[in-house]
């Protein structure tokens, strides 16, 4: 039987710690995915049924797909890891010191106005640069949510 680092099985082998970064990992990908389908930056995934012309098309359509040109995010950047890990996993590169923005290490804590601080931030950097913005905000240590600015002039 073949193990994953998400059988509970093994937790002999692999540590709650490294397990729980690929678990993060995993589900930043899907977000990600997701996300950027949601904001018409990314095309719907082909099913396996569909011709080979239909597939390569959308290949091409998503290999040319922009993506956000800043991050906007809560947590320092070591935190970062498994969400940068999955952007690269998507073909995306940021760099993450000179093109990302950490609310909490610009303002403080900011309490429950963090959230609407982020907005802000991501629709400021979205009008600046006119390109979109992913907004990632963290909460304890598996959860997260993430977000698309872009402005409205913004044809992807």
């Amino acid at each position: 039987m073949a193990r994953t680092a998400f059988d509970p099985s093994q937790t002999d082998t692999v540590s709650p710690e490294k397990s729980s970064r690929a678990l993060l990992r995993r589900l930043a990908y899907e977000a990600i995915q997701d996300v950027l389908i949601s904001v018409g930056l990314r095309g719907l995934p082909i099913k396996d049924g569909e011709s080979s012309q239909k597939t390569s098309q959308a290949t091409s359509e998503d290999d040319s797909a922009p993506f956000p040109g800043w991050l906007v995010h809560n947590v320092p950047l070591i935190r970062l890891a498994p969400l940068y890990d999955s952007m690269l996993d998507h073909g995306y590169e940021l760099e993450l010191v000179s093109e990302s923005s950490n609310i909490e290490e610009e303002y403080g804590n900011t309490g429950a106005a963090g959230g609407a601080l982020m907005l802000a931030e991501s629709l400021i950097r979205a009008v600046q640069l006119q390109q979109p913005v992913m907004v990632a905000e963290f909460e304890g240590i598996n959860r997260f949510a993430l977000g698309v600015s872009r402005p409205a002039a913004y044809n992807a």
